[in-house]
């Protein structure tokens, strides 16, 4: 069993591959592995990419290991899959930190959701994004083909349909898991391309952290931290 300490090195690593929002076909599959906190305590940390397929390697891991917190550290990944581990979370009562140092991005976020209770330590960091229906290989192929046949009005039924499917879907898990909807309409303020790094007063207002107590009196977000390497993501 190890040891989980700050870890600043480790989250800049994984920031650099957040930023682009594109994570290397190359990057390693999510791991599991055994550890304790500062205090003692067993945690499982999960890290790195969610690939399919992961999903249900993790479910098992979960029940079989018996941790009670679960600790992310995570680019994203496979939507589906994230959804998968999230429910399994909700499912088995368990708690999800993210560590000092560390970062959740992306689909990562979806697993976070899932704790029953959830914690970010203050040097953790919640990266989310739009959703975009070209980061679905199958829904890019259909949209390319009725284009290149001449279907412009079909490529555009298709679009609108897979948008509004994928918004569903993330609604619809938002609530599952007690978060406010008011951050799918955050979330699309930016491009697909470009992430929002949430401060702590947007944990708290949207109920992503839910161990802060109440929003501050007369909070509301209005301006999204941009972050990413396509020129839309730069502030101002």
């Amino acid at each position: 069993m190890i040891c989980f300490q700050k870890q600043l090195a480790s989250g800049l690593g994984l920031l650099a591959i957040v930023v682009g929002l594109v994570v290397p076909s190359t990057a390693s599959a999510m791991t599991a592995t055994n550890g304790a906190s500062q205090q003692g305590r067993p945690v499982l940390l999960l890290e790195g990419m969610i690939k399919q397929g992961d999903g249900a390697k993790i479910v098992r891991t979960l029940k079989q290991r018996g941790f009670r917190e679960v600790w992310l550290s995570s680019p994203g990944g496979s939507v589906n899959d994230g959804y998968q581990i999230g429910n399994a979370l909700r499912r088995l009562g368990m708690m999800t930190r993210i560590p000092d140092g560390k970062i959740c991005a992306s689909s990562c976020v979806d697993v976070f959701l899932g704790g029953v209770v959830r914690f970010v330590n203050p040097s953790g960091k919640i990266i989310i994004h739009p959703g975009s229906i070209s980061a679905v290989p199958q829904a890019t192929k259909l949209l390319e083909e009725a284009v290149r046949t001449g279907q412009s009005t079909k490529a555009i039924q298709l679009f609108e349909q897979s948008a509004t499917a994928e918004t569903a879907t993330w609604t619809r898990y938002l609530t599952s898991m007690g978060v406010s909807l008011d951050l799918v309409a955050y979330a699309a303020k930016v491009p697909h391309r470009c992430g929002i790094v949430l401060s702590r007063d947007e944990l708290v207002y949207f109920n992503v952290v839910n161990t802060a107590g109440a929003p501050r009196p007369g909070y509301r977000p209005s301006n999204p931290r941009k972050i990413g390497s396509d020129s839309a993501c730069k502030q101002g």
